[in-house]
């Protein structure tokens, strides 16, 4: 379903009995695909959606990065348009505001998972003023963890590092109770290089705490 959205299949199409695809999965009780379509028509109806984009805005946006990366905290996938407007017009991508948040750490944060793959090329070794890098921005997200994994597997050993207050991804992650299979998948493939039990935050805590 991601999928499809992402290139172009409309969440408000109906069928002969007038039923949109996101009533369809809410009637056969797929709830994670609903939350996927609902998203994608609220990003259809929304005035800032990702078809309507501003010439004069997405020169703000490249003179102004902090801006951009206030509005795809807030809004992800729904100014996607936007966001790849403004990198095309030379939006500078490794760009960091006051708090040390970059347009990754920003899309990671949002679940917007194209904004997620429209910055893969940025760097991910940025961190913020509290040492977090993307994987902790990603960690309360199933969705932008997932495809981070998938598309850039150097997230995992990010998933280790601890931030100044000593907390690591993926110790949020589990904390979240989201932890996604390829994850499971990664870390299984790993386990003779990574001993969970030495993944401890600053209260020696490990993942199972």
């Amino acid at each position: 379903v991601e999928y499809l959205l992402s290139v172009g299949a409309s969440a408000l199409a109906q069928d002969h009995h007038g039923h949109t695809p996101w009533r369809r999965a809410v009637s056969n009780k797929h709830e994670d695909c609903a939350l996927l379509l609902k998203e994608g028509w609220q990003a259809v109806l929304d005035p800032e959606s990702c078809s309507i984009v501003d010439p004069a805005e997405t020169q703000r946006f490249v003179e102004i990065p902090d801006s951009l990366i206030a509005v795809v905290r807030a809004k992800g996938d729904v100014v996607l348009g936007k966001t790849e407007a403004a990198i095309d017009a030379g939006y500078p991508i490794d760009h960091q505001d006051s708090d040390g948040m970059s347009l990754l750490m920003a899309s990671a944060e949002a679940g917007g998972a194209a904004t997620i793959r429209l910055c893969l090329f940025s760097t991910f070794a940025l961190k913020d003023s509290k040492g977090r890098s993307v994987a902790h921005y990603a960690a309360n997200s199933e969705k932008s963890i997932a495809i981070l994994i998938r598309e850039a597997p150097q997230v995992l050993s990010m998933l280790l590092e601890q931030d100044i207050g000593g907390e690591t991804a993926l110790h949020m992650v589990a904390a979240a109770g989201h932890v996604p299979p390829v994850l499971v998948e990664l870390l299984r493939e790993h386990r003779s290089e990574i001993d969970l039990d030495d993944v401890r935050d600053k209260d020696g805590n490990t993942p199972l705490h």
